[in-house]
């Protein structure tokens, strides 16, 4: 085998080691690290872009509770206590209702003495009576103007949240459906409470894009279906007609 290597040499010369050609119009990969002992070239993929929900990711956090002036004033029956009555009832002299006249028979003793002893005493309960009863509707009287202006003040309020209630579900009565109605009142409840300014209209509009906003979301994050290689029954989901047409033409 050396005789015959080296007379093959001789004829046709030393073989030369392959060169790898590069294909013509085909362009030569850069080299990463050009410079020797360089750092690693890294790639920084693109930031993916923001979500649709990003702008509602404070739609359902809880509103802070209203702040309390504590120089406000109380509600007036937070003011009628137990030792207020006391206190104020020690001030009436419920004796005042028995008359000289009455008293007088009763210092003489005897059965008229009896008989004036008990109209003194239904003297004094009618006058307790008559007193109770009026201080009873002044103070009701009282409980109720202070009701109203309470209920004046909520009134505005009231009457945004019935008008809001279902305005989504005019805009779109898909929205009515009983699988998504819970979902939208819940919008409508929390985009009244966020926006106290807003009419029916744009609370409306916000339950729209919110609900627009995350069905776009999911179809976008939704992972592709793999077409299954064989059908439900078992048998190759190839339209084996259409292949054998195709190979004949």
């Amino acid at each position: 085998m050396g005789i015959l290597s080296n007379a093959m040499e001789q004829v046709f010369g030393t073989p030369q080691p392959a060169v790898p050609t590069t294909p013509v119009g085909a362009k030569t990969p850069p080299n990463p690290n050009p410079v020797p002992n360089a750092p690693p070239v890294v790639v920084t993929p693109p930031a993916a872009p923001p979500s649709l929900l990003e702008k509602h990711a404070k739609t359902w956090e809880t509103l802070p509770a209203p702040k309390v002036d504590p120089n406000a004033p109380k509600p007036f029956l937070d003011n009628i206590s137990e030792e207020a009555v006391l206190k104020a009832a020690k001030t009436v002299a419920f004796t005042n209702a028995v008359t000289p006249e009455i008293r007088e028979k009763i210092s003489k003793g005897g059965a008229e003495a009896q008989e004036a002893f008990m109209e003194a005493l239904n003297m004094v309960a009618q006058d307790v009576y008559g007193k109770t009863a009026l201080a009873g509707t002044q103070i009701t009287k009282k409980a109720l103007e202070e009701m109203k202006s309470d209920f004046l003040k909520e009134l505005p309020k009231l009457i945004r949240e019935q008008t809001v209630k279902g305005s989504a579900s005019k805009l779109n009565p898909v929205f009515k459906d009983p699988a998504l109605a819970p979902v939208v009142a819940a919008l409508e409840q929390t985009f009244t409470a966020k926006y106290p300014n807003a009419d029916a209209d744009e609370i409306a509009g916000m339950v729209q894009t919110y609900m627009d906003d995350m069905t776009s979301h999911l179809q976008g994050s939704k992972a592709p279906t793999k077409k299954p290689s064989r059908s439900k029954n078992g048998t190759d989901d190839i339209d084996w007609d259409a292949f054998a047409a195709a190979d004949n033409s």
